[in-house]
């Protein structure tokens, strides 16, 4: 398939046939495939993106533009939705697979990879296939049943580990980490991979601060606190009920969120990002009855607000009954805050503004 690697010895052999041509060769390739491109003919295009990394191993932006060109290209071309996973899967695989083994060490291609997991898995591409992130929750609940992560030291470790790095090239003690630092993750998610990805780049480089790779991690967990997993029935088909919202990821998300910002205190997207979340957290806790935490979140929101000098925001009844609040938000925290409020009327009971009884959710 396109995105497998090529036969033992292949890279060597090219380099050692073409020698010093090898660099003129890779120009030629490429100038071939921007006329594919132009042209339309990206399933020819893939085939030459074999031939294109081979040539320039070492080169993120190959693997990316092919990897791309996969997932998005290709597979937009395909009629049915079989198909066109099958093109979404070749051009991760492509990055994972390929492009991890000759640039383990690079956080931009880490950086991709996370990246292609919450934008075009995760579903976020509008009018793209909806059934992406049940399909990889479904492929993921065969290595990871239930999306969580064996005990240390068992058989089902060993064989999670096993899978996870031949078929993800991920490590399952990193994993491990992350479950700590941010909430146990359910790792059917495409969103969790994601901020795996996203931490795994900003990692490489220890002192440096990687502003790509760690957007991709707080991207990656908020939308995993947000969306859910894609659940899946017993037939293996995307279950009636949409999935609830993760609220016990709240403190790893502020916590992801609040790092970032230290480290990159005049980003603006970043101050952003904070701002949307805190808003949506608020009215998502609000329906859900949660209101002790709801308030605690405005009034970090309000502190926010102060020290922007922005325009004055009201207080926090105002401000969750506005239908209008619902207008700021993101795409996903706007579909989690309108599920659960259908939810909340269809049930008739835990309706806004009652707090939980005590078990609440930890460190909340």
């Amino acid at each position: 398939s396109p995105g497998a690697a090529p036969a033992p010895g292949t890279a060597g052999l090219v380099s050692v046939a073409l020698g010093g041509f090898r660099g003129i060769a890779a120009d030629l390739l490429w100038l071939r495939a921007t006329a594919l491109q132009d042209e339309g003919r990206y399933v020819e295009l893939a085939q030459l993106a074999d031939w294109i990394a081979t040539l320039e191993p070492r080169s993120t932006q190959v693997w990316a533009y092919h990897a791309w060109n996969m997932a998005y290209n290709v597979s937009a071309m395909m009629a049915d939705a079989d198909d066109r996973w099958r093109w979404v899967r070749n051009g991760l695989r492509l990055l994972q697979e390929r492009g991890m083994a000759a640039n383990a060490d690079d956080p931009a291609l880490c950086a991709e990879i996370g990246w292609m997991l919450l934008h075009k898995v995760g579903g976020l591409v509008q009018g793209d296939d909806p059934s992406a992130p049940w399909r990889w929750a479904r492929e993921l609940n065969r290595v990871l049943p239930g999306g969580c992560l064996p005990p240390p030291g068992t058989d089902a470790t060993r064989v999670a580990a096993d899978g996870l790095h031949a078929g993800y090239r991920m490590d399952l003690e990193r994993m491990r980490a992350m479950d700590g630092l941010y909430g146990t993750l359910d790792w059917r998610s495409p969103y969790a991979h994601a901020a795996y990805w996203g931490l795994t780049g900003r990692d490489l480089a220890p002192g440096r601060r990687n502003l790509p790779c760690e957007r991709v991690l707080y991207q990656g967990l908020v939308h995993a606190f947000f969306a859910g997993t894609p659940a899946t029935g017993a037939d293996a088909v995307p279950a009636e009920e949409a999935p609830g919202p993760r609220l016990e990821l709240l403190d790893g998300v502020l916590k992801a969120l609040a790092d970032t910002e230290t480290a990159h205190p005049t980003d603006t997207g970043v101050r952003e990002a904070g701002r949307g979340f805190l808003e949506g957290a608020v009215l998502l806790l609000h329906l859900s009855g949660r209101d002790t935490d709801a308030r605690r979140l405005y009034a970090q929101r309000l502190a926010r607000a102060e020290a922007d000098a922005g325009n004055p925001l009201p207080d926090f009844a105002a401000f969750v009954d506005d239908i209008t609040s619902l207008e700021h938000l993101s795409p996903i925290a706007r579909q989690a805050v309108l599920r659960v409020g259908l939810r909340s009327g269809r049930e008739g009971s835990g309706g806004a503004g009652r707090d939980p009884e005590p078990q609440g959710d930890p460190g909340l």
